[in-house]
């Protein structure tokens, strides 16, 4: 079982290199959500934030091929993951859907 603050795992800097650029992400377990954060510059980021439920056991965020699906998702809506300051936040309202759209899950029911 899971205490009500505890984590599953620490929160560790892991890095990818996508079409010769390099990003790093970082997931962030609560007791409440799981935040993924993928970045490409110190300022430039997407973050995602999912509630604890199906899609959060459906889906691997350590998997790189999972972050490299999410960063590229977000670079096909026009992230400019090459200027600073270009944030997009998706809240846990709409992670689900994004995560169905952006193909990392296919159905959680």
């Amino acid at each position: 079982y899971l205490e009500k603050n505890m984590k599953v795992f620490r929160k560790k800097k892991r890095e990818i290199i996508i079409d010769g650029h390099a990003f790093s992400w970082i997931v962030n377990e609560t007791a409440t959500h799981v935040k993924v954060r993928c970045y490409s510059l110190k300022s430039t980021y997407i973050e995602v934030i999912f509630n604890w439920g199906i899609a959060t056991w459906a889906i691997n965020f350590y998997q790189p091929s999972v972050v490299s699906t999410m960063i590229q998702y977000a670079i096909k809506l026009g992230w400019k993951y090459q200027l600073k300051n270009q944030i997009i936040v998706v809240p846990a309202n709409e992670s689900e859907q994004w995560a169905k759209d952006a193909g990392i899950i296919i159905d959680c029911n």
